[in-house]
């Protein structure tokens, strides 16, 4: 499955990807990576796509996850600090005068 959603970004090339396509080629990856045996790859795909995280990364963490589809042994080490999105800055909340 993970060598069609490579295809699929190949045939692609410099056209945009939806970001639900993203989404399932950077889980597919990391999920057959990481993942273990088929049908927990399988199901690891399924939530990761769910959630959505991978549709919305930035470019750089989506091209590295793409060119580790048969590097995974330095997936986390190459694409970690590409992939780290920063938390938004917590801004004090009004309490609106309840205490």
């Amino acid at each position: 499955m993970r060598q069609i959603w490579v295809w699929a970004a190949l045939w692609l090339g410099g056209c945009e990807i939806p970001p639900d396509v993203k989404s399932q080629i950077a889980c597919t990856t990391i999920c057959t990576c990481f993942g273990g045996s088929s049908p927990s790859v399988e199901a690891c795909t399924n939530e990761c796509v769910e959630e959505g995280d991978f549709a919305v990364v930035p470019e750089d963490c989506f091209e590295c996850i793409q060119t580790h589809a048969n590097q995974c042994a330095t997936l986390e080490d190459d694409c970690e600090a590409l992939c780290v999105r920063p938390e938004p800055p917590q801004e004090d909340i009004p309490d609106g005068g309840m205490r």
